[in-house]
């Protein structure tokens, strides 16, 4: 019987600005958090996570709903980036990502700070190659008194219910939450097909090279 030995990845997820990698207590670079259910979790934190795709799926949990799953590789290493549905970290990847360049390296960058009014923001910044990937249906155009005027592009929809009604909003929210969750999927999909598609060219090239090196001897 031959014994196939399981892909090693290291889990990661974003949480409070921050990547997170469970550890153990004893770890040296062990940082405790208290999550608001009592749980204790020993994590190490990182500020970014930087390598290329190697794929992207989707899962979903009973109890905390649907994550994406990005398998990031950087120098021979594999980690599965989760990111939960439910978060703005989500929000900012599905909203760039069908400007995320195909078999470029890709800098994940989560942040939180807290604004004078004391609101507290969250988000996700990528980079491709240096550059920041832009909003793919968003353009946002700054004005002379240093405010910006948002165009909806690419099929979002932008608000059009009474101002101040928490109902229509809720409404148009969950729109555009199923509207995004579907485009995903495909450009998902697309990314998958890209990197099968690259690998099994980089396999056959490898083949190629071996049956020429083979008849060379």
């Amino acid at each position: 019987m031959a014994l196939e030995q399981r892909e090693q990845k290291r889990y990661l997820n974003m949480s409070n600005g921050a990547i997170r990698e469970k550890c153990e207590p004893s770890h040296p670079s062990a940082v405790k958090r208290v999550l608001d259910n009592g749980k204790v979790l020993h994590e190490i934190i990182y500020a970014s996570l930087e390598g290329t795709i190697d794929r992207i799926y989707t899962t979903t949990h009973k109890e905390y709903g649907l994550k994406y799953n990005l398998v990031v590789e950087d120098e021979g290493e594999k980690y599965l980036l989760q990111i939960s549905e439910n978060s703005r970290y989500s929000n900012d990847f599905i909203m760039v990502l069908p400007n995320m360049t195909l078999g470029s390296r890709f800098m994940f960058k989560p942040y939180q700070f807290t604004t004078q009014d004391e609101r507290e923001v969250q988000g996700l910044t990528i980079y491709c190659e240096g550059e920041k990937v832009t909003n793919y249906y968003k353009n946002r155009t700054e004005k002379a008194d240093g405010t910006f005027e948002v165009e909806y592009v690419n099929g979002l929809l932008p608000y059009t219910g009474t101002n101040g009604s928490k109902d229509e909003f809720k409404i148009y929210a969950m729109q555009s939450r199923i509207f995004l969750k579907n485009e995903s999927a495909q450009y998902i999909e697309k990314i998958n097909d890209y990197v099968i598609t690259k690998t099994a060219s980089l396999l056959s090239n490898e083949d190629e090279k071996e049956e020429e090196d083979y008849d060379g001897i």
